[in-house]
């Protein structure tokens, strides 16, 4: 159950996307926007490093990952800008460009 959480209008609620768009510059929502599409474009090299994540890391003692790898992705990618402005609000940090290695891109994701 959330601790908190906004009522939503409707099923599909743009509020906190709007949100998202109007705290910061439109300069860094560009960034992480292209990340984003960097990430789904790149598919099949940052789900090797998915896979590797939830198989061999210590992750995998501690969660049942029922999911599959490439809605595990997807989700993920949709939260990216939530999670960005969530914990680095004040410290903007570096996007790394879209044409860096898919290990770097994983890194930071």
């Amino acid at each position: 159950m959330a601790y908190s959480a906004p009522f939503l209008s409707s099923q599909n609620d743009s509020r906190p996307i709007d949100y998202i768009k109007t705290i910061r510059e439109d300069s860094t929502y560009e960034k992480i926007k292209m990340f984003q599409e960097a990430l789904l474009r790149r598919r099949s090299e940052i789900i090797l490093y998915i896979n590797y994540f939830i198989n061999y890391t210590a992750y995998n003692y501690y969660y049942n990952w029922s999911m599959n790898v490439d809605l595990i992705l997807e989700l993920a990618v949709m939260d990216y800008p939530f999670q960005y402005w969530s914990y680095h609000d004040e410290d903007i940090i570096e996007i790394p460009d879209t044409s860096e290695s898919a290990e770097m891109l994983f890194d930071h994701f």
